[in-house]
């Protein structure tokens, strides 16, 4: 363990200092994450309002796979915008 004073403040290193940056890039690795689901939650969004204005019509249900509102096509099928439509980047 090194201890160093710096302007009256006191630092120490210990072995778990590198833990603590794992938990500080962990942070910036999650709004990262939150920003794709914003935009991909804004592209599921506009195209969810283009299939209701050609006449689709939302269900009570929420798709088994990406949990958002499914909707039934004008020929009667259950139809999933965010797992139809919307192309998942894992890059």
């Amino acid at each position: 363990m090194d201890i160093n004073q710096i302007h009256n403040h006191f630092s120490i290193k210990t072995d778990i200092d590198d833990d603590f940056k794992l938990i500080n890039d962990m942070s910036k690795e999650a709004s990262i994450i939150d920003e794709h689901r914003r935009l991909r939650d804004n592209e599921i969004t506009e195209k969810f309002d283009g299939y209701i204005r050609k006449g689709y019509s939302t269900i009570n249900d929420t798709c088994p796979v990406c949990s958002y509102i499914l909707l039934r096509t004008p020929a009667r099928q259950v139809f999933c915008v965010g797992c139809n439509e919307i192309k998942i980047d894992n890059s």
